[in-house]
């Protein structure tokens, strides 16, 4: 039997033993070769998995807890693997909690026989309100609870705090050897004790022994008695929860942030359509709402950050930190006479019990999570995506054809095969398995080629006859012309040929007149197609495929973690691979090297000349998807609109003819090489511009007509920069930009090449 595990950076052979063995990815598939007469199972929980002779795959799910054990078994042999995912943290509760939520409201739409939901029915319930894309951040109790945080905060200012100058303290009697000067008090022991010990003997004497150590009690003062670990023990908890609610109210608080400047720079960049989609996905909140709230979270954050800072004052005193912090007490809190009637301690038992209550409610609520739907949770977080990325196209003008459809399964497995269409091309989404068990989703864009040909006067056609190569061609009946839509093939031409062929008895059965229409029609139609298929004009459609892989996985906020998780995704990549992952950016703030940071969220363009060769050129993309993070839509319309924009003018190079954002046809030619849109809701302009610091190849960009100033950028760390950008631009860039501030302070904006991160400015 052979053993190991499968990942991007190569296979980790795994003896046969129990072990612990440590990834820096879930990328990992364990791997077991068995002769014909071995046998083995894998078992992980409840779930049994029997292998068979030869080679077998076993998907480990360390992407959720970041720790699985599989226990392998043979028919005289156990073996524990314990697995751990060393750059991850696990996801939390309520992350899981809110995708359950989501997943069950998508059952609740109507299904055909086989389980079968289109597409257009789910579309219609998200603008109606009834499925939510977006978990409105609720901050825990305290933001609308005044009267637990004011006694919170004045139970620690007035009373508990003053424990750590004055604490109740017990007597410790303890026994101990000492020279006979230092002897304050002797037990009923001490004289025994020296008379069997001769080596405690100063001498002896006709009267008796003149001693030279004694054994004696020693009496001091015990700071450990029962109150005090409870002290330690109600202080940590407090911090804890005080910790929850800082973090809940800055996450409420920023929900709300981004949708108020999300609003505010779609008019910086002439996006009025900002404020509808803000709308439907904030479900009736408006901006002024939004306001309001801000400033009751701003006011419960202040004296949450105020608790914070007198318990971390209570936590650094000397009281604090000699309590044994190894010497444990149990949950279920015995009133002793101290905790009654001391008024210090009684307040802590009470702010105490209060917080217990808050995390009962929270745990109330939490109590259908169990450990089956945890590891289904990865299920639960691809339907969402697949959800955000159906709404985004949708948003984007694409429409999906009547047969769309997707099924969801008991634990959020869905399925997904759908087709779509806009004015450029013709869209395939389905889902599939990679080589290590995470479904992603293959989205295909196929360029619609229409090329409008006049036939013959002499040919008669009806539409019927082009049904079998509709494909390739359709006909007009009102023009009288036929749309090609793709260059035919050897037999497609053949098919062409013989539209108008009929077989040699109906042949024989025309009147002389019509024999010679026949023959006349159908030299017209051959010299016809033989102009046809060498039409300049005439070409394959263009065809880009994207793998979009949501991975609920969240890397630690480490550098070396980071390097080593990014650099996993990018070794298991294909081109134009995109990663969703269940993060926000601020997360990782405190990491400097702005290269790792930037592979944290990215479209797949280079930003930097130092970072690795295959981060370029849209090669792969790293975007947060989240339900809690307004720009989650945004950035995945974008991902879908950057591709097609770029498609767009490629196909058209130099003869430009629509906007690759609106698609409109009121388009100036700027120079040779750059264009503008003249909508008036639109006004990007675009082009193709070499990479002159750089690699020295051509790349095209598009500049949104916008209205930044110095002040939009100023002095930004690199984590709100990039935020603020992406924010900012929307789908209207396909490139990263540089500022140069001019006199009036307003900003000119150069590309970034992205195929090698090249910059105007050092």
């Amino acid at each position: 039997m052979q053993i190991s595990i499968k990942t991007p950076s190569g296979v980790i052979p795994v003896e046969f033993k129990s072990q612990a063995v440590k990834l820096t990815s879930p990328l990992a598939l364990l791997e077991i070769r068995l002769g014909k007469n071995e046998s083995c199972d894998i078992c992980e929980g409840k779930n049994i998995h029997c292998c068979q002779a030869g080679e077998n795959h076993y998907k480990l799910n360390v992407s959720v807890k970041n720790i699985i054990t599989v226990r392998l078994k043979t028919p005289d042999t156990l073996v524990n693997l314990q697995i751990s995912c060393t750059g991850g943290n696990a996801i939390d509760k309520k992350t899981i909690e809110n995708l359950i939520h989501f997943s069950n409201s998508l059952k609740m739409l109507p299904s055909d026989a086989s389980g079968q939901i289109p597409i257009n029915s789910l579309l219609a319930a998200i603008e109606a309100n009834e499925i939510t894309l977006l978990s409105v951040q609720k901050p825990l109790t305290g933001y609308d609870n005044q009267s637990l945080l004011s006694q919170i905060q004045s139970a620690l200012t007035q009373k508990v705090r003053a424990i750590c100058s004055s604490p109740k303290q017990g007597m410790r009697t303890e026994e101990v050897v000492q020279d006979v000067s230092l002897v304050k008090r002797i037990n009923t022991d001490t004289l025994s004790h020296l008379a069997s010990h001769s080596e405690h003997w100063k001498v002896r004497t006709l009267n008796g022994l003149v001693p030279k150590r004694l054994k004696a009690d020693i009496i001091e003062d015990e700071i450990n008695i029962y109150e005090n670990l409870f002290f330690r023990m109600a202080v940590d908890d407090v911090a804890e929860y005080s910790t929850q609610q800082i973090l809940s109210l800055k996450a409420a608080k920023r929900q709300n942030t981004d949708a108020i400047d999300w609003e505010s720079y779609g008019a910086k960049v002439n996006d009025y359509r900002r404020s509808l989609l803000l709308q439907k996905v904030l479900s009736g909140r408006d901006i002024s709402e939004l306001s309001r709230e801000n400033k009751v979270f701003d006011d419960a954050l202040q004296m949450w950050l105020q608790v914070s800072k007198i318990l971390t004052s209570i936590r650094g005193s000397a009281f604090y930190r000699k309590i044994d912090s190894k010497k444990r007490i149990g949950r279920t809190i015995h009133l002793t006479n101290i905790l009654k009637n001391d008024q210090r301690y009684k307040a802590l038992y009470d702010i105490w019990c209060l917080v217990q209550k808050e995390k009962q409610k929270e745990q109330q609520e939490k109590q259908g999570i169990n450990n089956d739907i945890i590891n289904a949770a990865e299920c639960y977080y691809t339907a969402y995506c697949i959800i955000a990325l159906i709404y985004a196209m949708n948003l984007l003008g694409i429409e999906f054809l009547d047969g769309s459809t997707f099924s969801v399964g008991q634990f959020g497995q869905m399925t997904i095969q759908a087709t779509a269409e806009d004015d450029y091309f013709r869209y395939s989404l389905y889902n599939k398995e990679d080589q290590y068990g995470f479904t992603y989703l293959n989205l295909q864009l196929e360029e619609k080629v229409d090329i409008a040909i006049s036939v013959p006067a002499e040919c008669d056609f009806s539409d019927v006859v082009f049904s079998h190569i509709k494909s390739v061609a359709s006909y007009d009946a009102e023009e009288n012309c036929i749309h090609l839509h793709k260059k035919p093939n050897s037999a497609e031409r053949t098919a062409l040929r013989e539209l108008l062929h009929k077989p040699q008895y109906e042949i024989r059965k025309l009147s002389t007149q019509d024999k010679f229409k026949y023959q006349k029609s159908t030299y017209a139609w051959n010299e016809f197609v033989v102009d046809l298929i060498s039409d300049a004009r005439l070409h394959d459609p263009q065809i880009r495929t994207l793998k979009i892989s949501p991975m609920l996985f969240h890397v630690q906020a480490e550098a070396t973690a980071v390097d080593n998780f990014t650099q996993d995704l990018f070794d298991s990549a294909n081109e134009y691979s995109c990663y969703l992952l269940p993060h926000s950016l601020e997360d990782y703030r405190d990491i400097k090297n702005v290269s790792l940071l930037r592979r944290l969220f990215n479209y797949g363009e280079a930003y930097h000349l130092n970072d690795e060769d295959g981060w370029k050129d849209y090669h792969v993309a790293v975007l947060p998807t989240t339900q809690t993070d307004l720009g989650t839509i945004q950035r995945l319309m974008k991902f879908v609109s950057l591709h097609r924009s770029k498609m767009i003018i490629d196909i058209e190079d130099s003869n430009a003819i629509h906007c690759p954002i609106c698609g409109k046809t009121h388009i100036k030619a700027l120079d040779a090489n750059s264009w503008k849109c003249e909508d008036p809701e639109c006004g990007i302009e675009w082009g193709k511009t070499r990479c002159t610091k750089g690699c020295k190849q051509y790349f095209y960009w598009i500049r949104p007509d916008c209205n930044v100033n110095t002040n939009d950028f100023y002095q930004l760390p690199e984590c709100e920069n990039i935020l603020k950008k992406d924010s900012l631009f929307d789908r209207y860039i396909i490139t990263d930009f540089e500022f140069e501030e001019q006199i009036d302070g307003s900003l000119t904006l150069y590309p970034v090449c992205p195929k090698c991160g090249a910059r105007r400015f050092p």
